[in-house]
């Protein structure tokens, strides 16, 4: 996994992006800890490729990386706004409870011990998740479009 900030400008991105491509191998990337409103054509473009050409910074030549990983945005009640609707799938994390920091009393000590002991049986019951949603034809939830007046699908 890597883990960089979201830059302010797709001038920014698009360096960044070119240098976990080219340099990391990690397959998940995280974009920690977005605030407020995302709308990035740099990274919608991203999102729909399998290969990503830049040139990179400080070079008049053009470089090409496959564009193999999992990419991920971090953030409280992130605003996703241009072409990145259509192209994300959200993810909510409600912890019942207004200061989830203050939990106590976990039944785990060690997470990921934990997780290392139950592997097989983890990534079974995984498979068995993702088997039933390929066996019921893939569905995914009806996201209101951004791109009509009435937030209807186009």
């Amino acid at each position: 996994m890597f883990r960089a900030e979201l830059p302010e400008d797709d001038a920014e991105l698009r360096k960044q992006i070119t240098a976990i491509l080219s340099i990391t191998t990690g397959p998940v990337v995280v974009l920690d800890n977005v605030s407020g409103a995302l709308k990035s054509s740099t990274l919608a473009g991203l999102l729909t490729t399998d290969l990503w050409d830049d040139r990179p910074l400080g070079s008049t030549s053009w470089t090409r990386s496959t564009n193999d990983r999992i990419w991920t945005v971090t953030g409280n009640n992130i605003s996703i706004g241009g072409d990145l609707p259509r192209r994300t799938i959200r993810t909510v994390i409600d912890p019942g409870q207004p200061n989830p920091e203050l939990r106590t009393g976990f039944a785990i000590d060690n997470l990921e011990g934990w997780v290392k002991e139950r592997r097989g049986e983890l990534l079974h019951a995984l498979l068995t998740l993702v088997r039933a949603w390929v066996a019921a034809g893939k569905p995914l939830p009806v996201e209101r479009a951004s791109d009509t007046p009435d937030g209807s699908a186009p």
